[in-house]
C-alpha cells in the first residue's frame, strides 16, 4: 500500500488491473489507494466492486466512489452506483452510501432516504431523518414526525432536529410532547 501511494498516479494501471482481477485482499488495497487518489478512469471498475459478495469490498468501493465524487463536483454519474447500495444487505455499506450521497445533496436520492426511514438499522434511520431535514424534503415531514416514536432516543432526537430544519409547524404538538420524553 505504501509503495502504491509513493507511485501516485503512475500506479493507476496496476490498481485498475487489481480491481478487475484481484482477490478480496488485492481489491481492498486498490480501493484504499483510490480513496486517496481518485480517478474517473476507474468509475466502471468501482461500480463493479459494489456488486461483489464481500461486504468489506462493497464498503471500500463506496468510500472510493465517495472520494471520486468529492474530486469531481458536478458529475452526478459518480454517485450512480451508490444509490443502489442504500438497500445493501450490510448496514455499514448502506450507511456509507448514505453518507456520501448526503454530502452531495443529490435531490435524486430523496426517495432512497425516505425509504431508509424504514431501515431496520437505527443508525441508518437516524441518518435518513437528518439528511431529509437538511435537504428540506417537505414530503417526508409526516414520516419524520412518526419517527418521534422510534425506540432509540438518538433517532427520536434527530427526528426532532430534522422537523425543526423542515420548519414543520404541524409537528409542534408532537415536538412539545417529545420534550417530556425522559430519554
Amino acid at each position: 500500500q505504501t509503495r502504491l501511494a509513493e507511485m501516485g498516479p503512475r500506479a493507476l494501471p496496476a490498481v485498475r488491473q487489481a480491481l478487475r482481477d484481484g482477490d478480496a485482499e488485492s481489491l481492498l488495497g486498490a480501493l484504499l489507494f483510490l480513496s486517496g487518489h481518485p480517478s474517473p478512469l476507474c468509475l466502471a471498475d468501482l461500480e463493479a466492486c459494489l456488486d461483489r459478495q464481500e461486504p468489506a469490498v462493497r464498503l471500500a468501493a463506496a468510500s472510493a466512489l465517495g472520494a471520486l465524487a468529492d474530486a469531481s463536483p458536478g458529475r452526478p454519474e459518480m454517485l450512480r452506483g451508490l444509490r443502489e447500495r442504500l438497500s445493501d444487505p450490510d448496514a455499514e455499506v448502506r450507511r456509507r452510501a448514505a453518507t456520501v450521497l448526503a454530502r452531495h445533496k443529490d435531490a435524486g436520492v430523496l426517495p432512497f432516504f425516505r425509504e431508509a426511514l424504514e431501515d431496520k438499522d437505527a443508525e441508518n434511520r437516524r441518518q435518513a431523518v437528518m439528511v431529509l431535514g437538511r435537504m428540506g424534503d417537505q414530503v417526508s415531514v409526516p414520516r419524520v414526525q412518526a419517527i418521534l416514536q422510534d425506540p432509540p432516543p438518538r433517532v427520536r432526537s434527530r427526528a426532532a432536529q430534522s422537523l425543526g430544519l423542515l420548519k414543520a409547524l404541524g409537528a409542534v404538538p408532537d415536538l412539545i410532547r417529545s420534550m417530556r420524553d425522559e430519554d
